[in-house]
């Protein structure tokens, strides 16, 4: 075992009852049923598991989200949150280590693939105020084309990932923000594959002004053919002009593995 290893065991007993099945999860090459997670609960009698599919990046996302916590989760206290969205939950990882820190969670998820697995981790008492949305987060469509990938955390909707592809339903944020009963977003995640440029570009100053928080992943796709959405182009530059502009503070981390791609900070200044 690497000494990296060893310090994320120990990493992973904050969280898990069982840390070997982290490892199974994440060394298996024999893909069949998913591997069990028994988290360690936070209140009592609020136990629950988390369930990873084997020979997919379930262990490495588990890895990045709850020791590496990429999206900033620790940045929020506990219960303070009014809400929370996550665009791109795909088995829910993100959604079991933020749902602690929030009154109220809306997550999506279109493909059915990854929504079975989703709603089997929400499928617990400690989940209770998790409103879960099988659909597509969009920038105004009422349906989208899904291509999906090897990967089940590299479907998108934007770039064509693969030849097979799902039609799912959309619901355009804008329309979401305006209708939800929210007084305030707290923390919007968003992992999406590209699809985040035509939702953020999408909303208007009134529901930007909603939104506390953005922590996202950055893609690299291919704008549209129309050219840039209102002057912002598809890429860090026109995320960072365009959330600045709207009294946003931005940070951003650019992949060292993957050029144009990173992680994106935006919290109201």
């Amino acid at each position: 075992m690497r000494p990296r290893d060893i310090l994320d065991h120990f990493k992973l007993r904050r969280y898990l009852e069982n840390p070997g099945a982290y490892w199974e999860a994440r060394r298996s090459r024999e893909p069949g049923l998913e591997v069990e997670l028994r988290l360690r609960p936070r209140e009592p009698r609020r136990a629950h598991s988390l369930f990873l599919r084997r020979v997919t990046h379930d262990a490495h996302r588990f890895h990045r989200i709850y020791l590496m916590d990429v999206y900033r989760v620790g940045d929020l206290g506990r219960d303070t949150a009014d809400c929370i969205i996550e665009i791109g939950a795909n088995a829910g990882i993100f959604t079991t280590r933020a749902a602690p820190h929030a009154r109220v969670v809306h997550c999506f998820e279109p493909v059915p693939s990854n929504a079975r697995l989703l709603k089997r981790n929400l499928s617990q008492d400690a989940f209770k105020h998790v409103h879960f949305h099988q659909a597509a987060v969009t920038g105004g469509e009422k349906s989208m084309r899904i291509y999906l990938s090897d990967n089940p955390g590299g479907h998108s909707g934007v770039a064509q990932v693969g030849e097979d592809y799902v039609e799912v339903e959309g619901v355009p944020l804008e329309a979401f923000l305006r209708d939800t009963p929210i007084p305030q977003c707290d923390l919007m995640k968003i992992d999406c594959e590209g699809g985040e440029y035509p939702i953020l570009y999408s909303l208007s100053p009134e529901s930007l002004g909603r939104i506390k928080r953005i922590h996202m992943e950055y893609h690299a796709v291919p704008p549209p053919e129309s050219g840039a959405e209102g002057g912002y182009s598809w890429d860090i530059d026109g995320l960072k002009r365009f959330l600045e502009e709207h009294g946003f503070r931005v940070d951003d981390q650019p992949s060292r593995r993957k050029p144009g791609e990173g992680m994106l900070f935006a919290d109201k200044a």
